[in-house]
């Protein structure tokens, strides 16, 4: 169902919901207050649901290709700032001055490389004590095949299916 095939009153809903100031409880109160038979009501509920699926698949798909264009921005201008950094220390200028601003080149702090750990006295080392994870599919095997295991426990809920 498109956007254009739910009734007025659900129309009225979805652009509330797009509005990220909408009360929830207005909406739910507004949802409860439209009339109709249920077949009508589910009918308009999964156009509603299917209309805000899609606005979220375009917001997912826009998100990429913004994504793509901050990283490609990002590149340029690390490309533009090693071309600047290499003609400064081909032409031995440290600092150049202008009315908009100073391009300036500076030492960096000295980052530590290690070549070979085995090699580093123990001193100079700490001990990351292990810690343990639960393993879940472990558990949830032994739970379905009858085992008690404490501390833990099956939950079932529901869940709302669209087809």
């Amino acid at each position: 169902m498109k956007l254009y095939e739910l009734s007025t009153a659900h129309q009225q809903v979805f652009d509330l919901l797009l509005d990220e100031d909408s009360d929830l409880e207005v909406l739910e109160e507004t949802l409860q207050c439209i009339e109709g038979d249920l077949e009508v009501k589910v009918k308009n509920g999964i156009g509603l649901i299917r209309s805000l699926e899609a606005y979220h698949d375009a917001i997912e798909v826009e998100e990429k290709r913004l994504s793509q264009k901050k990283k490609t921005t990002k590149n340029r201008i690390d490309w533009i700032k090693n071309l600047y950094k290499q003609t400064m220390e081909i032409m031995k200028k440290d600092k150049v001055q202008t009315p908009i601003g100073t391009m300036a080149l500076q030492n960096n702090p000295g980052s530590l490389v290690i070549d070979n750990e085995k090699l580093i006295p123990a001193e100079f080392t700490i001990v990351i004590p292990e810690h343990f994870e639960p393993n879940k599919e472990k558990i949830k095997a032994a739970l379905k095949a009858g085992m008690e295991v404490p501390g833990v426990r099956i939950m079932r809920g529901k869940s709302l299916r669209i087809r």
